[in-house]
């Protein structure tokens, strides 16, 4: 039988690790804050990805709730509230 790898937590823990359960609890976690190189890091990554450009003034502007553009019956099935052991 094929060993699954570590399942990752928000703050990039192995959560299969109990002394980390431990620490996080099973509850989710807050991700730990970025130190300044981190954040700087993460900055640079997007500001050079050509897809992840911020929207305009313009383009918010333009924008319009998903219930007045969208057909009905698509809308509310995009909003239908799950039972949580079916949203798996």
């Amino acid at each position: 039988m094929r060993r699954q790898p570590p399942a990752k937590g928000l703050a990039g823990v192995d959560m299969t690790d109990d002394a980390a359960r431990r620490r996080i609890g099973t509850r989710l976690a807050s991700p730990p804050l970025l130190t300044d190189e981190d954040e700087a890091a993460l900055q640079a990554a997007i500001a050079a990805d050509p897809d992840a450009a911020e929207l305009t003034d313009a383009q918010l502007a333009r924008m319009r709730p998903a219930r007045k553009v969208l057909p009905p019956a698509l809308y509310a099935a995009l909003t239908r509230r799950r039972p949580p052991d079916a949203a798996d």
